[in-house]
């Protein structure tokens, strides 16, 4: 499977302005996972589907910022 590098580009700009730059992970979910998407976290546990990743990723974050 290939992608055109402006679309993985366009992709990870996202990904990065809504999570690291704006710290809208409500947002930041929507656009970056789909509905039923294996989140494979080595280190604090894999997760399954899109609302367990935003549950997940709004407590950690308010509790874990500087990461």
């Amino acid at each position: 499977m290939t992608f055109d590098r402006d679309e993985v580009e366009a992709a990870f700009r996202t990904y990065w302005q809504l999570g690291a730059v704006n710290e809208d992970w409500d947002v930041w979910c929507d656009p970056c996972f789909t509905e039923d998407v294996t989140d494979i976290e080595h280190v604090l546990g894999d997760k399954q589907g899109r609302e367990t990743v935003r549950a997940w990723i709004k407590t950690t974050m308010a509790d874990y910022g500087e990461i």
